[in-house]
């Protein structure tokens, strides 16, 4: 793990957050930020779009480590939805055609729900 998430991740002790709630937020943000995006700039979209992908490699990275504590299938749906997004963005990116980010936006905050109602 990186420094700066391993900073991260220690202090949502700190700030009265688990780790559930501050992936809850970074899933709700994604949303927010694609479906703010899909009505905006290329370089808005762009933006969105990238930060979807990191989150989800975070998640691609998670699932597939040896010592995850995830149960095998939730792993392979998780990997699914994350190839998914990996699809879509490729798609939207050189088509130019937005129409795959509302099911991004939907699958975020799916994400999202999940897990706050797991905080």
């Amino acid at each position: 793990m990186n420094a700066h998430a391993y900073q991260a991740y220690s202090n949502t002790d700190k700030t009265g957050g688990s780790i559930r709630n501050l992936e809850g937020r970074a899933f709700a943000k994604a949303a927010q930020m694609l479906n703010d995006a899909s009505v905006g700039s290329h370089t808005d979209l762009r933006h969105a779009l990238e930060y979807n992908l990191r989150l989800w490699t975070m998640v691609q990275a998670s699932v597939t480590h040896p010592e995850s504590p995830l149960p095998v299938d939730i792993r392979g749906k998780l990997l699914s939805l994350s190839i998914f997004v990996d699809r879509s963005t490729q798609e939207v990116c050189e088509t130019k055609n937005a129409s795959f980010v509302g099911a991004m936006v939907d699958v975020n905050r799916s994400m999202a729900s999940a897990q706050f109602q797991q905080a």
